[in-house]
């Protein structure tokens, strides 16, 4: 009887630990990273075409240009097509937030992981060659 229990007890002590080691494994270690060369990207448009030579898929919004300008972009867009901030949907279609104070949040995906990667200055300038005031903040993964 004695033997039974400590085979027993042998034995769920493996599963228990089993178990805990499953719950501590970070889910993220199998998704997509980026690697330290994007740290290196000096504009918006290079570090773009890193992640979409990555497979990194743009979450296209339909709704951008009022993302970036407002609720009146049609008329502004109207009045000046040429504006930097009506063509910048265009060019980068996955504009998923824009604030008025500079903020502005990119959307891609990847093997079912999202990509917010985060820009703080002016998104008319996503194209312009540096220096500009347009920069890479952060991402995050989610």
């Amino acid at each position: 009887m004695k033997r039974k229990v400590t085979v027993f007890a042998v034995a769920l002590m493996v599963a228990c630990s089993s178990v805990a080691g499953n719950a501590r494994a970070d889910p993220r270690e199998k998704s997509p990273k980026l690697g330290p060369q994007y740290r290196k990207a000096e504009t918006v448009m290079e570090f773009r075409r890193m992640l979409l030579a990555d497979g990194w898929i743009p979450e296209e919004n339909p709704d951008c240009l009022e993302a970036v300008i407002g609720g009146d972009y049609e008329e502004t867009c109207r009045d000046d097509p040429e504006e930097r901030r009506c063509r910048v949907c265009a060019m980068v279609p996955e504009i998923a937030v824009s604030t008025g104070s500079g903020h502005t949040i990119l959307a891609y995906t990847k093997e079912g992981t999202r990509l917010d990667v985060e820009l703080y200055g002016e998104i008319g300038d996503v194209d312009r060659p540096p220096p500009h005031d347009l920069a890479i903040m952060d991402w995050r993964f989610h």
